[in-house]
């Protein structure tokens, strides 16, 4: 969103560009290496005059603070950040306390939402499992349409304060746009080309960060054997799913996709994902495939597959070898449009219902929908239908 905005750090006079990275709700004693691998990203396509990692810790003693001084939102970033102002502001498609006392913290500046982390907009709404609560009789959709949030926000957190924020955001930068429940009608579009490279540019250290897992993947990339890569998602972290039931789900999603003899399984962990579920899903493919790599390294676990799909898996005319890819995240929609890899998504109605908590499986089944149907339309269309 920078780069397509103001341009780059490198090549634009005055640019002075704080990082701060914040909320990134992992597993307590994995935050500070997934922190480490953003912070470490940023530095090799960007330069950042600072870097700011703010502790779940820190979170709760700024809300702390605001709610003893409601007004003093503009010293408190002063003080935590060493800034008071900007002329831009980045910030993800989230209620996020901290992206909202940056927002009423630096009411000057001009405010970009770069969307979700693959650039694509929702509305707030969409992620909460109790907009999508309601008789059985309720149609999905319908509930879906009526949850789209307008005019002014009163956003609460776990502290039981609350960031109110007037305004909209002056402006979105997005790679797709008006996907899900949400349309907007100004938008700034960010073209494929800017995404893969900075992708290639995530994975230019990759061998030097990760030589085994390099090492791994660059032996299968010269073989024979179909690959199918398995994306997980941190459902039993969250309390969407209990650990079995998200391994059962796994299991009943790759049933549709080679296995046995001939087909190696490769596992690339979501970075909010718990070492322990994924040593748990090991033990459970290598009964079932010839072969399993899991990426579960310090650095490959948190990196986006994204950087490692273009240098091992993408498809090559020398090599019959084919490659699969099974995903239950928005994560197909960046593999299907920048590299055009089809995916297996989701679970299914049935299994949602049947292993899903019942305060989640409704939400859950609309977003498998809307992946599947966003899936099958870039296939079929393109873009310019796609983002309409």
């Amino acid at each position: 969103a920078l780069w397509a905005t103001s341009g780059r750090t490198a090549t634009t006079e005055g640019l002075e560009n704080p990082l701060v990275i914040h909320d990134l709700s992992a597993p307590a004693e994995q935050t500070d290496e997934f922190a480490n691998c953003i912070r470490l990203l940023a530095e090799q396509v960007e330069i950042w005059k600072s870097v700011h990692i703010v502790s779940r810790e820190q979170v709760i003693t700024l809300q702390s603070l605001l709610r003893n001084s409601p007004e003093s939102a503009c010293s408190i970033v002063q003080q935590q950040f060493g800034f008071s102002d900007c002329d831009e502001l980045y910030v993800g498609q989230s209620d996020a306390f901290l992206l909202n006392l940056l927002r009423r913290g630096m009411p000057q500046a001009k405010q970009i939402c770069f969307g979700d982390g693959i650039a694509l907009n929702f509305s707030n709404d969409y992620y909460r499992p109790q907009c999508f609560a309601g008789t059985p009789k309720t149609s999905f959709w319908k509930r879906l349409r009526t949850r789209i949030r307008t005019g002014l926000k009163r956003l609460t957190h776990g502290s039981g304060h609350a960031v109110e924020v007037k305004s909209p955001y002056h402006h979105h930068c997005l790679l797709l746009k008006n996907l899900f429940d949400q349309h907007l009608d100004q938008v700034q579009l960010i073209e494929r080309s800017e995404f893969r490279e900075l992708f290639d540019r995530f994975g230019e250290n990759f061998a030097k960060a990760a030589p085994e897992s390099h090492q791994l993947l660059s032996d299968l990339a010269q073989t024979a054997t179909d690959k199918v890569v398995l994306l997980t998602s941190n459902f039993a972290e969250t309390g969407r799913m209990t650990l079995l039931g998200e391994i059962r789900g796994y299991a009943e999603l790759l049933s549709s996709l080679p296995q046995g003899e001939g087909t190696t399984l490769v596992v690339k962990p979501h970075p909010r994902d718990s070492y322990e579920k994924i040593e748990e899903l090991r033990k459970y493919a290598e009964k079932r495939y010839r072969k399993v790599i899991v990426l579960n390294d310090p650095w490959t676990f948190y990196l986006p597959f994204e950087c490692l799909y273009a240098k091992y898996f993408s498809q090559d005319a020398s090599n019959p070898a084919r490659t699969f890819v099974a995903t239950v995240s928005s994560a197909c929609i960046a593999l299907e449009y920048l590299y055009g890899q089809e995916c297996a998504v989701g679970f299914g109605d049935s299994l949602v219902d049947e292993l899903f908590t019942p305060a989640w499986s409704p939400l859950r089944k609309v977003h498998e929908h809307d992946l599947r149907k966003i899936a099958s339309n870039i296939r079929k269309m393109g873009y310019q239908e796609v983002s309409r």
